[in-house]
């Protein structure tokens, strides 16, 4: 089998495939929420783009493929964005997102009708349609770019937001959202670097990329949906029922002595009544203990002890297992059940918990004992 054989056996599988997911999310009624419908929005878009590059392309072309590449950015990241606030909801002023690709479609379809365009290389003979094209595809592949990255910010500031309001990242799952927002990113700045962004003008300075850079960058494209696929048919609890809290800023500020004083009564709470013991224990479950909202708590971990939520409670479980393991606990339990007992809730994430507060594995640390 050829190189261009196997690369046109993965886009078509990837088309299928993320077509079929699209499908599913639609009409499926356990997929009913907004960051599935959003989903199947871009798989539908991101798939048409596939699409392009096989030889069952439309021959319209150009006003499709710049239309795919309009709604795969806002797509995204209002999946991302639904995703991490359950709260949110489309409105009207949402609508903006598609008014490029709208406006677009209207503007492509008057200009290949009035310069009677049959043809790709019809545009770069003629400079102004040259000059046109170039136009349209370099804003398409600025508001590609401007919406990816928007995205992995979003991400990167909810990933952050978790580990100030959860001791356990396990039940968050956020590898998923994660490898989905970076392994994007990464195809798009791969399209503007070895693929020129698809931008006419600098195809016409610099040639059409390699055959070979193309093959990778459609296998790439082909992979993302690929994996997606297999997470939502053959593990969609991750496409379903997850609820994570909204992100909210909302908080006051507090005096050096208020600070102090919370600090403490904080302190003495954790060593009084053990909350880390739970191995659910989220910022709320703490600010209610504390009797204060969880925009203060956050505040009082984060300047009063320098730490982030996760990293505050998870130093207490840390203390509380060394501190049994002193005591002989580890002469009649395994280490994974002293582990369990002290807060953790499974020997992954306590592993690589404790080695990164103590520097050193639990086994080493046993032994250091003997």
């Amino acid at each position: 089998m050829s190189q261009h054989q196997i690369i046109s056996f993965l886009l078509l599988t990837g088309i299928s495939q993320g077509v079929t997911l699209a499908i599913v999310l639609l009409t499926s009624k356990r997929h009913r929420k907004l960051s599935n419908v959003m989903l199947a929005v871009f798989l539908l878009s991101y798939s048409f783009k596939l699409l392009l590059n096989t030889p069952y392309s439309p021959s319209i072309g150009l006003g499709n493929y710049l239309v795919s590449i309009l709604l795969l950015g806002p797509s995204f990241f209002l999946y991302i964005r639904s995703v991490v606030n359950p709260k949110f909801v489309l409105r009207k002023v949402h609508l903006l997102h598609i008014v490029p690709a709208l406006v677009f479609l209207v503007l492509i379809s008057a200009f290949t009708s009035t310069y009677q365009i049959t043809s790709y290389e019809q545009i770069f003979n003629t400079p102004s349609l040259l000059l046109i094209t170039s136009i349209f595809q370099t804003v398409a592949a600025i508001q590609a770019m401007t919406y990816v990255v928007c995205s992995a910010l979003e991400m990167k500031r909810y990933q952050a937001w978790t580990f100030n309001h959860h001791s356990n990242l396990k039940t968050i799952n956020l590898n998923w959202l994660r490898w989905l927002t970076y392994s994007f990113l990464a195809v798009t700045i791969i399209w503007w670097i070895a693929g020129y962004a698809d931008i006419a003008y600098l195809i016409l300075w610099f040639g059409e990329p390699s055959i070979q850079v193309a093959y990778f960058f459609w296998a790439l494209m082909s992979l993302v949906v690929l994996v997606i696929g297999y997470y939502g048919l053959f593990r969609p609890e991750l496409f379903i029922d997850r609820e994570p809290e909204s992100i909210s800023n909302s908080t006051k500020r507090l005096s050096e002595t208020e600070l102090n004083l919370y600090t403490q009564r904080l302190l003495e709470l954790m060593e009084r009544e053990k909350p880390y013991l739970n191995p659910k224990l989220k910022l709320s479950d703490l600010a209610t203990k504390m009797s204060v909202n969880t925009g203060i708590l956050s505040l009082i971990i984060n300047q009063g002890t320098g730490k982030n939520f996760n990293d505050f409670v998870n130093e207490y479980r840390v203390t509380e297992f060394k501190a049994r393991l002193k005591s002989g606990d580890h002469q009649n339990f395994t280490l994974l059940a002293i582990a369990l007992d002290s807060g953790f809730n499974s020997k992954s994430s306590f592993n690589a918990i404790f080695k990164k507060i103590t520097g050193n594995t639990p086994n080493q640390f046993r032994n250091q004992l003997s």
